[in-house]
């Protein structure tokens, strides 16, 4: 709904804060022995909080790497691997980098070729040079292309998010009286 509300992008910065985020809880999932895998990220199965600072998944269907399903998700997120029926933690990075690529970019996959991201840059000019290869990695058709281990992956986003300049956390506005010291 968010996607909606904004028109079609959210902010980078937003993205990539859920996308670490996301990152930390499938590292989690990654390192539990046996491997649990989440399956089935997508939108819908993203809630972001009323604050818009924290984000939760839902739906954890938590496949280990032997098991799977055919209806584990939204075809259009799903990895190539898990549509042929395998699944791995790739299969996850590559779900949470097609959910990260819709929302920066208002490319919706189940409107368009399977399988096919545009450049992030393409769509959406002030998406960063950061981002954008953060999500090509990611949207890697080949897995050992992609990022090793979801650690990996919140590492670049991480890496990302401090190389933002600071928020500020006073509004410009001429009724500041902070701006009249």
């Amino acid at each position: 709904s968010l996607i909606k509300q904004q028109g079609g992008a959210l902010p980078e910065r937003e993205v990539a804060e859920y996308g670490r985020q996301v990152c930390a809880m499938l590292t989690r999932l990654a390192d539990h022995n046996p491997t649990l895998i989440h399956g089935a990220i997508s939108p819908e199965t993203l809630i972001i909080s009323h604050d818009k600072n924290q984000v939760s998944l839902l739906h954890l269907p938590l496949f280990t790497p032997q098991t799977i399903h055919n209806d584990s998700g939204p075809t259009g997120y799903l990895a190539p691997e898990q549509v042929r029926g395998e699944i791995y933690t790739a299969s996850d990075i590559y779900s949470l980098s097609a959910t990260l690529h819709h929302a920066i970019t208002g490319y919706d996959p189940h409107e368009r070729l399977a399988f096919f991201y545009p450049p992030a840059r393409r769509l959406n000019p002030v998406v960063t040079p950061q981002m954008e290869a953060i999500l090509v990695q990611g949207l890697r058709l080949s897995i050992s292309q992609r990022f090793p281990h979801p650690a990996a992956m919140e590492k670049a986003l991480s890496d990302l998010l401090t190389s933002y300049p600071p928020v500020s956390t006073l509004p410009i506005t001429h009724s500041n009286p902070a701006l009249y010291m």
